[in-house]
């Protein structure tokens, strides 16, 4: 049976279909983690995370499924890095109510600006961005790690 994942939109686009993808585990070290927690701002991080390796046209992407509670309920973010940097960042699920939901162009900052602290809240989201600034730092400092296994 395929991965439900792999469905997805963003592993269904054509750059992806060029690519190799294979799920695969990071384990995390008690002092990995909290090492990792310390640089995000969270009280704890999960000892292991899903992660889809894509190796495409000689560069190598690493995906997370991260989620963290908004308010009261959860978003669900795909990110997708190569050699570090974020390449790919977008909602999967948000269960909050939609006048909490970022719009779709302003993930987009996070792609575009070298400090994510300088990616401004908007109106009514100011809770969301928190969390996604929380993934995304999450994602980067998972990918450090991922690099150092080569």
């Amino acid at each position: 049976m395929k991965d439900p994942v792999l469905r997805l939109p963003f592993f269904q686009s054509k750059e992806m279909q060029a690519c190799n993808t294979k799920k695969t585990f990071q384990y995390l070290s008690k002092e990995i983690k909290e090492d990792i927690s310390k640089k995000v701002g969270l009280k704890s991080v999960a000892g292991f995370y899903p992660v889809y390796k894509s190796e495409c046209l000689g560069e190598t992407k690493y995906t997370y499924l991260l989620n963290d509670i908004v308010r009261s309920e959860y978003q669900t973010l795909l990110i997708s890095l190569v050699n570090r940097k974020l390449d790919h960042i977008e909602v999967v699920r948000f269960d909050e109510p939609d006048k909490y939901k970022a719009p779709k162009i302003w993930f987009q900052l996070f792609k575009k600006l070298k400090k994510w602290d300088d990616v401004d809240a908007i109106s009514g989201a100011t809770l969301t961005r928190s969390s996604t600034l929380k993934l995304a730092k999450l994602a980067q400092e998972l990918g450090k790690y991922q690099d150092e296994k080569k």
